[in-house]
């Protein structure tokens, strides 16, 4: 059925349209009223800034999580299983942005090694990363959800599959892709 619209204006099928309309055309005048070569430092750039301010981000964490752990430590208490988990992902987090967006095109571009070590790095860190955040959503659920104690997370079974799980998976799809010699085409 046809939307309704409200009293006395436009449906919201055509608000939805305008803000479509409105955001095509600002990417048209973007790319279109730019030069080519401010716009090549624009996305040589923006990736550096946004990058410097992750891994800026994610060293304030990892610097949070090890106060924090030194102060539970002489209290011979542990870090909450969660935080252990966003320090893993903190760490990837900070891998992938120093060498996907940090780094950029200024180490890939000066040979193929380079430009394979970094697709490599890059890639491995981004995907633990991916793999830390579904899993530490996954522990919120089971702890939420299914009311699953810290110190039941902290059995060897629990720590090698939330912490060292993502890891591994970042490494096994980072060589998937690898092995094959698929950096060179995707990355050049």
């Amino acid at each position: 059925p046809p939307l309704s619209p409200r009293p006395g204006g436009r449906s919201s099928h055509q608000r939805h349209r305008s803000v479509s309309v409105f955001l095509f055309r600002l990417f048209l005048t973007i790319h279109i009223d730019v030069p080519q070569s401010n716009m090549t430092l624009a996305l040589q750039i923006i990736p550096k800034i946004s990058g410097s301010l992750s891994i800026i981000g994610s060293f304030l964490i990892i610097r949070d999580i090890i106060k924090k752990w030194r102060k539970v430590r002489l209290s011979n208490n542990h870090l909450p299983f969660t935080t252990r988990i966003v320090l893993n992902m903190s760490i990837a987090d900070l891998g992938s942005s120093f060498w996907g967006h940090f780094l950029g095109q200024w180490f890939g571009a000066q040979n193929d090694s380079t430009c394979a070590s970094q697709a490599f790095l890059f890639t491995f860190f981004l995907y633990s990363a991916g793999w830390s955040n579904s899993f530490l959503a996954f522990s919120y659920w089971l702890t939420i959800c299914r009311q699953m104690s810290e110190t039941k997370l902290r059995r060897w079974g629990y720590q090698l599959l939330f912490l060292w799980c993502p890891w591994l998976f970042g490494l096994t799809i980072t060589l998937v892709n690898f092995i094959p010699n698929n950096f060179q085409a995707e990355f050049h």
